[in-house]
């Protein structure tokens, strides 16, 4: 495919869909679209104009763009956790669960089952933007690629929605007929399968790495609409680390051990949902402007007599202080600050690690990727234990595009992570605050696998 046209048919693809092609599925997209191409006997710009003009050749052409990859019951620790804690805790008969981005339907029956067992009555709205995918949803057939080891211990409850026969398991037609089934884009904010407000538990797994930053933010928002007040957002395991709790979003990050998912809380940040009118403040006096000078003199003093004795960390209480305070300044956009409170601090040769993460995170947050992973880097050659440095590298080459290097860095993680837990040892516990190194484990591993 020549590369202007593929740019074109890429564009055309994401404006439709939001989906961002990466560079490893390209290729089947490129078999797909010559095939189709030869099957019709036209050009490759005609192909462009074709898609464009035809509903059908574009739907064929978004079903061959997404990735349907799911089982039963996958990432079984979120089924304990809704049997264990959430669903009981509802003190209801039935419950509204919506499947997001359903695929060919497993997750939905899954969910189905798993309520039925509780002695609950699921309300289940799926949807997908493949039309494909959700064909073999409404057969409610499936072969034996839909039973892997993950999730096995729940298999036996399927057996109350269909039975297996001739090599094929069959869900029984009075619940395929239960399930709401309907086509929708989630690039689309503005239509809602389901009414706002009206559900209490919403499924999208797997696919957010098909999206940009700013349309994830803007699906998450809108997602978040349709929950009920106390509803929970649940992402796979090894996408919900990467996704920030923006104060815009009203959801509050929360975990039931290793697994890690969204409340709807609308009293968070409730100033900051509100929308206001800006009014500027009124000029300054000339009188006022010079006591604001004489204050900023004497904060350039001071800064000048700081750096000429620039304060040492000497315990791990200031050092955790130190992270605190640089956190904060990080989570208020204030990178100035951050620089600041660094440099005002010297490291001793052990601790020089932490200088480099810090300065890292810093480069981070101002979008400086690559200063942000040569400091990555040097953190991680600083500590054998050091693995916080090369998950954070992971996750930034995984964000760019940079898949094998993503890989390599993983792999460091996961390596180091096990040094780390055989040697109990708690040094870096701080950084990653609520979260278990049991957990990052279980991301790194289940990431790698997707790769």
């Amino acid at each position: 495919m020549q590369n202007f046209e593929e740019e074109k048919l890429l564009k055309i693809i994401e404006s439709h869909s939001g989906l961002s092609i990466s560079e490893a599925h390209k290729n089947f997209m490129n078999i797909y679209v010559n095939r189709r191409i030869e099957e019709l006997a036209i050009t490759l710009d005609e192909f462009c104009s074709l898609i464009l003009n035809n509903p059908t050749e574009l739907e064929n052409l978004i079903n061959e763009a997404a990735i349907n990859e799911t089982y039963f019951f996958r990432e079984e620790q979120q089924f304990d956790f809704l049997k264990e804690k959430y669903l009981p805790s509802l003190l209801k008969t039935t419950v509204k669960i919506w499947s997001a981005a359903c695929s060919t339907g497993e997750e939905a029956f899954s969910l189905y089952a798993l309520c039925l067992s509780l002695g609950l009555k699921p309300d289940i709205y799926a949807t997908d933007i493949d039309t494909a995918a959700m064909s073999i949803l409404k057969r409610g057939m499936y072969s034996n690629n839909s039973f892997r080891s993950d999730g096995k211990k729940y298999h036996a409850l399927l057996k109350k929605i269909g039975q297996h026969k001739d090599f094929m398991f069959n869900i029984s037609d009075d619940i395929k007929k239960d399930i709401h089934l309907e086509r929708f884009n989630l690039s689309d904010c503005k239509n809602l399968p389901v009414e706002k407000e009206s559900v209490d538990i919403i499924f999208i797994r797997n696919v957010f790495i098909y999206f940009s930053q700013e349309l994830r933010n803007k699906i998450i928002m809108n997602l978040s609409s349709a929950l009920k007040e106390g509803g929970i957002l649940l992402l796979s395991i090894n996408e919900i680390a990467s996704i920030e709790c923006l104060n815009e979003f009203p959801l509050t990050k929360e975990h039931f051990g290793s697994v890690y998912y969204f409340r709807k809380t609308t009293n968070k940040n409730k100033t900051t949902l509100e929308k206001k009118v800006y009014t500027p403040p009124p000029l300054p006096k000339t009188s006022e402007i010079k006591t604001e000078y004489k204050k900023v003199l004497k904060i350039t003093n001071n800064l000048k007599s700081q750096t000429s004795s620039l304060k040492q960390i000497t315990s791990q209480k200031e050092l955790e202080a130190l992270y605190k305070d640089i956190q904060k300044a990080l989570e208020k956009k204030d990178t100035i600050l951050a620089e600041n409170l660094l440099n005002s601090y010297t490291f001793r040769a052990e601790q020089k690690e932490f200088n480099h993460y810090f300065r890292a995170l810093i480069y981070k947050e101002k979008s400086q990727v690559d200063k942000a992973l040569k400091e990555f880097s040097k953190a991680g050659f600083s500590s054998i234990d050091f693995w916080i440095a090369h998950f954070e590298s992971a996750i930034l080459y995984k964000q760019i595009g940079k898949i094998e290097e993503s890989k390599k860095e993983f792999l460091k993680c996961i390596n180091k992570l096990k040094i780390y837990e055989k040697n109990k040892k708690l040094c870096y516990n701080f950084l990653i605050e609520q979260f278990s190194t049991e957990y990052f484990l279980t991301l790194c591993e289940n990431i790698l696998k997707d790769l």
